[in-house]
């Protein structure tokens, strides 16, 4: 199945892109999409995105599996569908 990852500002440098689309197994989670960008990324993901310790998603990050924050589904473990939309915004400074 194919899922579209999306981010902005340095992970979208980091992954080349602003968008890839993922050619990942049926039954994949969120989780497995974050891994699978943090492969692209190579290493400067694991800070970025991933935490070092565990490859978790960095808490400060903002996950979205099309257009509805994952907390509000089942987090990490949220299963993704063909055609779904991963989207990693990481905070947002300036004033």
């Amino acid at each position: 199945m194919r899922v579209t990852a999306r981010t902005i500002t340095h992970l979208a440098v980091l992954l080349g892109s602003r968008e890839v689309e993922l050619e990942m197994p049926t039954g994949s989670r969120v989780m497995d999409v974050l891994v699978r960008m943090a492969d692209l990324m190579g290493d400067q993901a694991v800070p970025a995105l991933l935490r070092p310790e565990d490859r978790s998603p960095q808490g400060h990050l903002r996950i979205m599996l099309n257009g509805r924050d994952i907390g509000v589904l089942e987090g990490i473990e949220t299963l993704v569908q063909d055609g779904d939309e991963v989207l990693v915004v990481p905070p947002a400074g300036g004033g």
